[in-house]
């Protein structure tokens, strides 16, 4: 494999009249080593150092490139150097980086500052885009331009401080609820600070991130729903398997710090329980599910039973059949003025009631209708 070299981006720097800058302090570490080259005839530049010696204040343009390497196109960026009679160091600078990522001194040059000094720790120079990663919880730099000769010394101080990352605890209660309904998850913390937290909802098929902000001694709510009509989001869930919820980031200050591991609660959907209830009555029977009458005028349909406590309401769907009214005839003729007949229990006939129907209760109706003569 043939390595590719990246010239990196157009940069610039300032220098005192009548004095010398070396061209590779403007190079971030990862571009260092190409060819500096004096396109525009300026003289005075030799390999990497270029001395103003003779020119006047104004803007001077150089090439910095790497030439093509096989099949690899070459690279190239323009470095412009400003020649002042007066150059700043700028505003002293307080900043932050972020617990355990290191960070770029040149980073924090700012804006009112002329680029191309020097940024000292302690006796020792720090190059342009130089990666520290010593992790120390404050680091104090000089930044220094001029000469001393040419142009007047001027310094500036760079404190920059650790940010550390927080040590904050979280309980995330696990959650259950059926499809169709809704719930509450709740997020306990005792952060002693306003801190945004980044928060991810995996499911089998889904990925949905979200953003919360902790507020001291102020648990967070979240509603949770399954609505089956509704389209699916962050707060309206897949009703198929476990929602797993994460904590994944908590900010401190600038800085995003991963959590690990990561507080974790569970979602589950508890799906809708749905019976089947067919049955065959007699005629005249009817049945209730629920607040729902079913007989023959109203032999099928759903009906909804509420749960009690935790458990999910059940749809039951119910088709009813009903067995045919059985009738009969008794016809007797009576010469006896006392002749009576019971056909069932609690049922006698006799010259006071001499006709109608009986009713035999038991498996479905029967229905006998008699007249005596």
């Amino acid at each position: 494999m043939i390595h590719f070299f990246n010239a990196g981006l157009d940069k610039s720097g300032d220098i005192c009249i009548n004095s010398t800058i070396n061209l590779n302090v403007l190079i971030d570490m990862a571009n260092q080593g190409g060819i500096f080259e004096d396109i525009n005839g300026y003289g005075g530049l030799t390999g990497t150092v270029w001395n103003s010696f003779g020119r006047p204040v104004n803007t001077y343009t150089f090439l910095y490139s790497f030439p093509q390497n096989n099949s690899c196109p070459g690279d190239s960026a323009l470095i412009s150097i400003e020649v002042k009679t007066i150059i700043t160091a700028g505003s002293d600078v307080v900043g932050e980086y972020c617990d355990g990522a290191g960070f770029v001194a040149s980073d924090y040059l700012p804006s009112d500052a002329s680029p191309g000094g020097r940024i000292m720790n302690g006796a020792f120079e720090v190059p342009f885009g130089q990666q520290i990663l010593n992790n120390l919880p404050q680091y104090q730099f000089l930044y220094i331009t001029g000469d001393g000769a040419t142009c007047p010394f001027d310094t500036a101080i760079w404190t920059i401080r650790r940010t550390d990352r927080p040590n904050i605890n979280f309980i995330v209660n696990n959650l259950s609820f059926c499809v169709g309904d809704c719930g509450d998850m709740t997020i306990r913390h005792n952060s002693l600070e306003s801190r945004d937290i980044k928060v991810r909802i995996t499911n089998n098929t889904d990925i949905y991130n979200n953003q919360f902000i902790l507020i001291p001694n102020q648990n967070i709510v979240i509603n949770f729903c399954s609505k089956i009509l509704d389209p699916l989001t962050f707060n309206n869930l897949s009703p198929s398997g476990t929602n797993t919820f994460t904590i994944e980031t908590i900010s401190s200050g600038q800085c995003e710090f991963v959590l690990n591991p990561k507080p974790t609660g569970n979602i589950n959907i508890k799906p809708l329980v749905v019976q089947n209830i067919t049955r065959t009555l007699c005629f005249g029977e009817s049945l209730t599910v629920g607040n729902q009458l079913f007989n023959a005028a109203n032999p099928s349909g759903p009906a909804l039973v509420s749960g009690s406590g935790n458990d999910c309401d059940t749809t039951f769907f119910v088709n009813l059949t009903f067995r045919p009214e059985a009738r009969g005839n008794y016809n007797n003729e009576v010469c006896d003025d006392n002749f009576s007949y019971s056909p069932f229990p609690n049922q006698t006939f006799n010259k006071n009631k001499p006709a109608g129907p009986a009713f035999l209760e038991g498996g479905s109706f029967s229905v006998v209708t008699l007249l005596l003569m």
